[in-house]
């Protein structure tokens, strides 16, 4: 019934009406869980932030990916298939009867009863990132299926393992991505901004894999161009580029790609000259408030000695 009892052991009775603070230890496997929500002993006595600061986040993100790609390399065939089985029929598929569900019925109704009908039924955010991610892990275990089945006898299973994999990669047709761009979460965000910060994080998981880039949200190493460029770029148009079609390359998909890189990297260029331009022409301290100016700032590091062992 996942009821959690607690047990205490007190060596005298205590007063009616007494009160005192029980603190319980949960073992350094919790650490983690205490670090993203602040009271860790790396919050304590480092100043690390918690969750709620995109740099930490995306760290413990990327790890904990990072810690999955480890444990399904090291996985052997059965112990893929038993998974992959667990993944497709019990989280999976009753997954996407839901959201199937939920599509048609808001497609069905308008106005006052969609809205109604929403604030009902609507899928938590968790959900719908989850969906995303289960096609992220579809791609993880089909890497380790390819590598297990040279040689490999089992036909059979192998068959069955790659059409539950192909099953459980991404498919969105334009209504539902027209619907998530309508529906809010408890934080705000769109559904579909939502699914555009999963995608963001699935493509920082590469780029700090082959160490192209890293730690691309601490402000201490990357002012607020760059940050911004960095999302811009690895979550939203290439996030939209994923979900239109990643399989249909085209010139045409591939030159309108191009014109958008082109023109983020010219925004970020002509506010580096805006800054430029504001440094040499102003002698007051004053050019050091302006927007552009500080979108080029650096956070100065608190902790050298706890950022060194982050790194």
């Amino acid at each position: 019934d996942r009821v959690v009892n607690y047990y205490l052991y007190i060596q005298q009775p205590m007063r009616k009406g007494h009160t005192v603070e029980l603190l319980t230890h949960y073992g350094d496997k919790y650490e983690e869980t205490r670090e993203r929500k602040g009271y860790g002993k790396a919050n304590i006595e480092c100043g690390l932030k918690d969750d709620f600061d995109d740099n930490t986040r995306m760290r413990h993100n990327i790890s904990n990916r990072s810690s999955v790609e480890v444990t399904i390399k090291s996985m052997s065939f059965e112990e893929v298939e038993q998974t992959v089985h667990f993944l497709l029929n019990k989280i999976f598929i009753p997954l996407t009867i839901r959201i199937e569900w939920f599509t048609e019925r808001y497609f069905e109704l308008i106005g006052e009863k969609r809205h109604n009908f929403v604030e009902t039924h609507q899928l938590s955010t968790r959900q719908w990132r989850g969906w995303r991610r289960l096609s992220w892990l579809a791609a993880m275990f089909q890497n380790r299926v390819d590598v297990l089945m040279t040689g490999s006898e089992q036909h059979d299973s192998i068959r069955i393992i790659n059409d539950g994999l192909c099953r459980m990669k991404w498919t969105a047709h334009k209504l539902l991505l027209d619907m998530l761009q309508q529906i809010s979460g408890k934080s705000g965000e769109t559904m579909l901004d939502e699914i555009h910060s999963e995608i963001l994080e699935e493509n920082l998981f590469l780029v700090a894999k082959g160490n192209y880039l890293i730690h691309t949200f601490d402000s201490s190493l990357w002012c607020a161009t760059a940050r911004k460029l960095v999302r811009d770029v690895a979550g939203k148009l290439i996030a939209e580029y994923k979900l239109e079609d990643p399989l249909a390359v085209t010139d045409r998909r591939l030159k309108s790609l191009a014109t958008r890189l082109l023109e983020l990297a010219a925004d970020a260029v002509s506010n580096i000259r805006e800054a430029c331009n504001k440094l040499r022409s102003s002698n007051t301290i004053l050019c050091y408030f302006d927007s552009a100016v500080q979108s080029l700032y650096f956070d100065e590091i608190r902790d050298e000695e706890h950022q060194e062992k982050i790194f």
